[in-house]
């Protein structure tokens, strides 16, 4: 096979997965186990791709530092959207309460 049909063959099994995930999530309806897992596996890929393609030229470009900060800073902002959203559907709920009785 040549060079030029390898790189379609390959460019096309994305989509092809997205399909056929599709199907088969219209035929039967996924176990919430079976979704977590799925979504695991799909964080676990971005986070390989990050860290195979994106993290040697960030080290490369930037003191290893500036990284570092750059993923504490990351973090804090995900625990606080979390705290937020916690609270706000917290507060949801006590307006929902209060207005059935």
């Amino acid at each position: 096979m040549s060079g030029i049909w390898t790189v379609l063959l390959l460019s096309l099994l994305p989509g092809a997965g997205n399909f056929l995930g599709a199907m088969a999530a219209e035929l039967r309806k996924p176990s919430p186990r079976f979704l977590n897992w799925a979504l695991h596996a799909a964080s676990g890929i971005v986070i390989a791709i990050v860290a195979v393609e994106l993290m040697p030229n960030a080290l490369g470009t930037l003191a290893g530092w500036w990284v570092a900060l750059a993923f504490a800073l990351g973090g804090m902002a995900y625990i606080a959207l979390e705290a937020i959203v916690e609270r706000l559907k917290a507060m949801r709920t006590a307006v929902g309460a209060a207005g059935c009785g």
